[in-house]
């Protein structure tokens, strides 16, 4: 996000996509909780293949915290032993310039926040009734 501070503009790693993170290209940003950040990423294989998945990586601020990476290696080696319907798969672990990441399996769909925005338009209108 860009942000003013001090009279300087600063802008975050999210706002300069797409970017590349290691084999992933990072196109766009899904969001941001307290410990990390998901992207829709896409790597590319030999023979043309393309894949794109949910790339969930840490923010700056945990990358120094030796028990933090241990955590979060620790939800990425769980995460792949899991195996349900319902439960996105884990693809690939690894840490590109000393930051953690997981390729998470991605389920396209509808973004949270367009959907909310459409349920806030459609309850601006009111049922008067059906015509027959």
């Amino acid at each position: 996000m860009m942000a003013s501070r001090g009279g300087r503009l600063r802008i975050s790693m999210a706002d300069v996509l797409p970017r590349s993170f290691g084999k992933y290209l990072l196109e766009r940003r899904l969001g941001v909780g307290g410990m990390a950040e998901t992207f829709v990423a896409r790597r590319e294989g030999a023979g043309g293949i393309e894949q794109h998945v949910c790339l969930k990586r840490v923010l700056p601020a945990f990358n120094g915290d030796k028990s933090f990476r241990d955590q979060f290696q620790r939800e990425a080696r769980l995460a792949a032993r899991l195996r349900h319907s319902n439960i996105v798969g884990t693809i690939d672990y690894g840490s590109v310039d000393e930051v953690q990441y997981m390729a998470l399996e991605l389920v396209d769909g509808f973004d949270g926040q367009i959907q909310q925005f459409a349920v806030l338009r459609v309850r601006r209108f009111r049922f008067v009734g059906f015509v027959l």
